[in-house]
């Protein structure tokens, strides 16, 4: 099992082939333990260590360091599924469905 450090730092293809070999292993022999393992993988590993720009250029003339709590909810849960389910650890622009350019 990965350590909390680790969870942070580490990258999705890690990330997924640890979440796979506790499923694994821990299926193997107790379920429960597979379920834990796979919520803290989940619970742990946030998107928040990615540092989000946006561009109020709408160009790419004009990017600067935006914190997650000035971008709208539902921009946020966009972003960290690119970043989570689309694997994408680093963007160099990125059009959110507000039409806003992002970049991480």
């Amino acid at each position: 099992m990965m350590t909390r450090h680790e969870i942070e730092t580490a990258t999705l293809d890690e990330l997924k082939t640890e979440l796979a070999a506790a499923c694994w292993d821990s299926s193997q022999n107790d379920i429960e333990e597979a379920r834990a393992a796979v919520r803290l993988l989940i619970e742990e590993f946030r998107p928040q260590s990615h540092q989000i720009q946006h561009d109020a250029s709408g160009a790419g003339h004009n990017w600067h360091n935006i914190d997650r709590e000035d971008i709208p909810a539902n921009i946020i849960a966009e972003l960290d599924g690119e970043m989570l389910d689309g694997g994408m650890e680093s963007c160099d622009d990125y059009v959110a469905k507000n039409g806003l350019h992002y970049r991480w």
